[in-house]
């Protein structure tokens, strides 16, 4: 049987095998070795091998099949990405539909808003506090009003970085959204140094309603 006479089905099926991690490897934080991810971030299984994700450039139907098995799961780390992504999700709105897992680790710019508007399925919120002080914030605020997570992974080393005024504005507009806007939120899971227990309780006091992990 050949690629072509394969059946819908059975095709969505392997490269689901391929594309997609679970939600563990997904939300892992930096103190331990990152996953590959999915979504947005390349795929690669090691250095000097194409991403995984050029398997949807055999052909159209590929490319059809699995673009929203990638899309599932989407990783921001710089402002292009971010407008990049937005852009495609405001042409195609059934990627955005796709997505399910949000990691923010940059590009928390004017695009970002543009992301949420058009990913009404985020269940799960993966944010690094850690913001250079070079790096434009000023989407956040609007972003975190427009998701309504189930569950959220916070990262945050006290010790990695001085605190800057965009690392402080993070974390304000997170504690506002934790505790008047996030009624959907039922856990709440920080990773980073072993200060970051008191930095949780200190801020996020106010959201009685969900569970406190410390991973």
């Amino acid at each position: 049987m050949s690629e072509a006479q394969l059946p819908e089905e059975i095709l969505e099926h392997v490269l689901r095998l391929v594309l997609s991690v679970s939600e563990r490897e997904f939300c892992k934080f930096r103190d331990n070795t990152l996953g590959q991810g999915r979504g947005w971030v390349s795929l690669s299984t090691s250095a000097g091998h194409a991403p995984v994700s050029h398997l949807l450039l055999i052909s159209r139907r590929w490319l059809r099949i699995g673009s929203p098995l990638l899309y599932e799961g989407v990783v921001l780390r710089e402002q292009k990405h971010t407008k990049a992504v937005a852009h495609i999700i405001s042409f195609d709105t059934h990627l955005g539909e796709e997505i399910k897992y949000l990691r923010l680790e940059g590009g928390l710019g004017k695009h970002l808003p543009v992301v949420l508007a058009h990913a009404p399925n985020v269940h799960t919120l993966y944010i690094s506090l850690h913001v250079p002080a070079s790096e434009a914030i000023r989407g956040l605020h609007k972003a975190l009003s427009l998701v309504h997570p189930r569950k959220l992974y916070i990262y945050y080393r006290t010790s990695e970085f001085r605190s800057t005024k965009a690392m402080r504005e993070a974390k304000r507009y997170l504690q506002s959204a934790i505790a008047t806007q996030w009624e959907t939120l039922v856990s709440t899971t920080t990773g980073g140094s072993s200060t970051t227990a008191d930095v949780c309780i200190i801020y996020f006091r106010p959201l009685s309603s969900s569970a406190i992990i410390f991973a």
